[in-house]
């Protein structure tokens, strides 16, 4: 999974404990728009990202016995407060000390190649210098969620929408032409060429059973159809997946790897010191140390 050249898929699972998932992004979003103590009286119109950052969450939260006495405010959301909140929950400080989840990318073999799916620009803000980095689906707009100014705009979005400065694609459908674009265009060569494909914490977008993101789906498909290549998912849930796209190359070279990212990463990064490779953790003291530690977060967390 080290060598260069690897093509690294990134998900949401890749920025785990740095950036909230789709209830931490509904509660940031709630009580930041509940704060602002006002609220809007008509009905919001209907989209995809009101679908799947609150409506959807909402419901699943409601079915667990945790209303919230307010939601029938929240449900009514502006759609330019909405994208601005929730661009915000997405945007973790950028700073100079790197995260273990972060820093165990930084050194992987170099050069590899990373095409992330996140918006939170972590991975071209820590792995730029070293790797190749895409961002298909774009970025926050820093310029707004990171302004001085933030509650004076958020109390704007009210009433208008900011302009979108960084090209993006919020939660939604791709749209169909999205694999025209020069990030997968530019990438094609390099995952045909890789000598193997990590998937990290990734399952292509999916909301009530299909994906958002089959258009990428199909693009890795297609790039990956006469590749022999191993192919990884690291995921808790990684078998499913795995499952999905044997099924789609009618292969059998997909391996699963079900673990937490955050909890390996941060397991991981104190055997790995900034002259130290992975090839140091291949004697079986190094790797029982590794597999020790990464038991004991499991268990913290349990």
């Amino acid at each position: 999974m080290s060598k260069p050249g690897t093509f690294y898929v990134l998900g949401a699972g890749a920025s785990a404990g740095l950036v909230p998932f789709t209830a931490g992004t509904l509660a940031f979003v709630r009580q930041r728009y509940l704060d602002r103590g006002m609220y809007s009286a008509m009905d919001a119109p209907p989209s995809p990202l009101l679908d799947r950052v609150v409506l959807e969450p909402m419901v699943g939260e409601w079915k667990m016995g945790r209303s919230h006495p307010d939601d029938f405010l929240v449900e009514k959301i502006p759609l330019s407060t909405l994208e601005l909140l929730a661009q915000k929950a997405w945007s973790p400080r950028l700073q100079g000390t790197v995260s273990a989840q972060y820093s165990v990318l930084q050194k992987v073999a170099r050069p590899a190649v990373f095409f992330t799916f996140n918006l939170d620009g972590l991975a071209k803000w820590y792995l730029r210098h070293r790797h190749l980095v895409f961002e298909p689906h774009g970025t926050v707009d820093r310029v707004w969620t990171d302004s001085l100014e933030f509650e004076e705009l958020l109390e704007s979005s009210l009433d208008f929408r900011l302009p979108s400065v960084a090209p993006k694609l919020l939660p939604g459908p791709e749209p169909s032409q999205i694999t025209s674009t020069r990030p997968y265009v530019e990438a094609r060569t390099y995952l045909r060429a890789a000598p193997a494909v990590v998937i990290l914490g990734y399952s292509f977008g999916t909301f009530r059973g299909k994906m958002d993101d089959s258009e990428s789906f199909e693009y890795l498909l297609d790039a990956l159809a006469k590749q022999q290549c191993p192919i990884f998912i690291v995921d808790p849930n990684a078998d499913s997946l795995a499952s999905t796209i044997e099924e789609g190359l009618r292969c059998r070279r997909v391996i699963p790897v079900a673990l937490r990212w955050e909890d390996f990463a941060s397991a991981l990064t104190p055997f790995l010191g900034p002259h130290t490779g992975f090839a140091a953790l291949l004697g079986d003291r190094q790797l029982s140390a590794v597999i020790a530690a990464y038991g004991l977060r499991l268990d913290r967390r349990a």
